[in-house]
């Protein structure tokens, strides 16, 4: 199973590290961001998995589509 999912609300940005040893990166999401909440996601990869699919892309609106429109018809990029 693949779960695509795509920018969610999380601390993980702030608490990464840099290139350099014990330093983290710092950077917080802003509440204007326009991402998934956790909870969102968690939901959607519960229904993917129990739902037995082989990929799932979840993401708020307009990404998906574009994916899509840029995955499968090359000509859209060019």
């Amino acid at each position: 199973m693949l779960l695509c999912p795509r920018p969610v609300f999380s601390s993980f940005l702030a608490e990464c590290f840099t290139d350099k040893p014990g330093e983290k990166s710092g950077k917080p999401v802003e509440a204007t961001d326009r991402h998934m909440t956790g909870e969102r996601c968690g939901y959607l990869c519960a229904v993917a998995i129990a739902n037995k699919l082989q990929e799932a892309w979840m993401s708020l609106l307009p990404y998906i589509p574009l994916c899509y429109m840029f995955v499968y018809d090359q000509n859209i990029g060019n």
